[in-house]
């Protein structure tokens, strides 16, 4: 796998590409329909839909 370096100045879609670079691309999640389960961390009156969800499946990753 590559590996990428992250900038903190990058779009939605580079960041989404990079993420994909790395990742099998059913780890990284970018679906409104996928992310509703991640808008909340158990306070149900702050929610925020997040930009992407990566769920890598080893520390390597």
């Amino acid at each position: 796998m590559k590996q990428t370096a992250i900038k903190a100045n990058i779009n939605f879609q580079q960041l989404l590409k990079q993420f994909l670079e790395i990742l099998p691309a059913e780890a990284v999640l970018y679906q409104e329909e996928d992310l509703r389960p991640f808008e909340c961390d158990g306070l149900a009156a702050y929610r925020q839909l997040p930009l992407l969800v990566v769920l890598p499946d080893t520390v390597k990753q």
